[in-house]
């Protein structure tokens, strides 16, 4: 909204017709300090976002929302050749290393996965901890959520609200039944909430589930998230340079045993191969920064079984090839 002010355009916002009050507000307000017609909104459901996208004497669109309908946009878009920018959808990590305060961290994960019922675009959607306090740091979560009591805001004791509408509350406890049907484990959240004047869901987090399951795959966006044990946190932080850049590999890096799924315990990487980090660091594969070729070619070592491509993943550590990325990217630019 204020980019496109400040470059002269004037602008049409359509809120989401679940949640319209606070975006009505807003535009009610600016309207007083705008000339007529530089700032409007329109309320409607989704029969009015195609009539947007199709209008010829629109040049612009900007969305926020999910995958599916953000492809429909672009797809609508292509028609007048419109501007499109989207922000869709992601499934945010947070990765736990070895070195942190357990019992300061965990309740800050949690936090950041449940923080507004998990309806959050920037909300932890898995979480990722070193295989040498997997246990305990679960442990920690779970012993968490049993303050975060979902209920009515009236209730004094509540800790979480409920989620927003009917549609979304399917969606989550889909990703619940999924997981029960399966035989996941539960570290917490089994129980179902009795439900009264509202929709709402039990914490869950969903211990060591495979890598390939739909809880780790997707984005629930509600209360219910998975924890994985690692034992390589490089190789993990730089799969999501491969999802980004080697998409033409992605049938091949899941043939590859995962760096997160269920390992023996391995000997504890020295200081050398670990980035010594005391905090937990969330990570979005929408997000990274654009890799060089010569990480790109270590990456596709790494995807074809490389020893050799392995080592040097090992040698190095996550600051090293973030640092060599920026670089690449900054000399790109230049």
């Amino acid at each position: 909204m204020a980019s496109a002010l400040i470059t002269g355009c004037t602008i049409i916002i359509k809120p989401s017709p679940f949640t319209p009050y606070s975006t009505l507000k807003c535009i009610e307000i600016a309207q007083e300090f705008f000339p007529a017609g530089v700032v409007q909104v329109l309320g409607g459901d989704d029969k009015l976002g195609p009539m947007l996208t199709a209008h010829p004497g629109i040049d612009r669109i900007a969305f926020t929302g999910s995958i599916a309908t953000g492809k429909k946009i672009m797809e609508a878009c292509a028609k007048t050749l419109k501007r499109v920018t989207l922000e869709l959808g992601g499934n945010d990590v947070s990765i736990v290393l070895p070195d942190v305060n357990i019992q300061q961290v965990a309740p800050e994960v949690v936090l950041g996965a449940l923080q507004n019922s998990g309806q959050v675009c920037i909300a932890t959607k898995r979480v990722f901890i070193h295989q040498d306090i997997y246990r305990p740091f679960v442990d920690a979560m779970v012993a968490f959520t049993k303050y975060l009591k979902p209920g009515s805001p009236e209730d004094p004791s509540t800790g979480l609200g409920p989620v927003q509408n009917k549609m979304q509350y399917d969606r989550v406890m889909g990703f619940v039944d999924d997981c029960r049907e399966k035989g996941y484990t539960f570290a917490t959240g089994e129980q179902t909430v009795k439900q009264g004047k509202g929709y709402f869901v039990q914490p869950t987090i969903i211990d060591n589930p495979p890598t390939e399951s739909r809880i780790v795959q997707e984005e629930p966006f509600g209360m219910v998230f998975p924890s994985l044990p690692c034992t390589s946190l490089p190789l993990l932080l730089l799969s999501y340079h491969l999802r980004q850049h080697l998409t033409n590999h992605h049938h091949t890096s899941q043939a590859q045993s995962s760096p997160c799924s269920p390992s023996p315990p391995t000997p504890k990487p020295s200081s050398a191969q670990t980035p010594q980090t005391a905090v937990s660091a969330p990570l979005s594969g929408a997000k990274t920064l654009s890799a060089p070729s010569a990480l790109a070619d270590r990456s596709r070592r790494v995807l074809s079984g490389s020893t050799a491509g392995e080592s040097l993943i090992r040698e190095d550590s996550w600051a090293g090839l973030r640092n060599r990325e920026w670089e690449g990217s900054t000399r790109s630019r230049g």
